[in-house]
């Protein structure tokens, strides 16, 4: 019961040190070479993030999620998306340049997940599920999609703080961007579902 307690705490107090960490660094200027190819700040928060993303997945698992969504959670959290909203618009912990410079590490992590997905799939049991299979994709398109594409295309009315470039597009241009995210939010994510097969071993149809 007392490591029930203790291991959210220290999962927590291990963020909160790390975020204490990152905010002293914000206020550092490091001196870089002219001829350096690598920022001490982007190094810095590229470690943050991963440190910070595995205690939030951590986290997720002991309330019985997946880390996977703790994963997702950090990066909301920590990015410079939610920051860019936020009033005053803060500085992120990490911005674009951390980012681009994850981008080797994004590629090699989709392509090994990618492989697995392939090795996932099997002849036989796409045909025994073939019925399942194409309820879920007609339910998407059918529930998902409009129901996305009202609430984007309201949303400039209701909170146009979200989207806020919405004011300068026209109808048909929401109604556009409406529909693309219905398109996006109907589809689902291999990448994903097989990350999340793979956490939680999940077996059978």
């Amino acid at each position: 019961m007392k490591s029930r307690i203790l291991t959210p705490l220290w999962l927590l107090g291990t963020m909160f040190v790390l975020l204490l960490l990152m905010l002293a660094l914000q206020r550092y200027q490091p001196v870089i070479p002219r001829d350096s190819i690598y920022n001490p700040k982007s190094l810095a928060a590229t470690g943050f993030i991963i440190l910070a993303a595995f205690s939030m997945g951590e986290f997720f698992q002991l309330m019985k999620l997946p880390a996977l969504l703790g994963y997702i959670f950090a990066g909301i959290l920590f990015g410079p998306n939610l920051a860019a909203l936020l009033p005053g618009s803060p500085q992120a912990l990490f911005g674009a340049r951390v980012i681009g410079d994850l981008s080797l590490i994004n590629v090699v992590i989709v392509g090994v997940i990618g492989t697995l997905g392939g090795g996932e799939l099997k002849i036989a049991e796409l045909r025994t599920n073939i019925r399942i299979i194409l309820a879920v994709v007609l339910i998407n398109i059918a529930i998902v999609l409009p129901l996305t594409f009202l609430i984007v295309w309201h949303i400039p009315a209701w909170a146009p703080f979200i989207i806020p470039f919405a004011d300068k597009l026209s109808s048909n241009d929401v109604m556009a961007l409406a529909l693309m995210c219905g398109v996006f939010g109907a589809t689902t994510s291999p990448t994903v579902t097989i990350a999340v097969l793979q956490e939680v071993r999940a077996k059978g149809p």
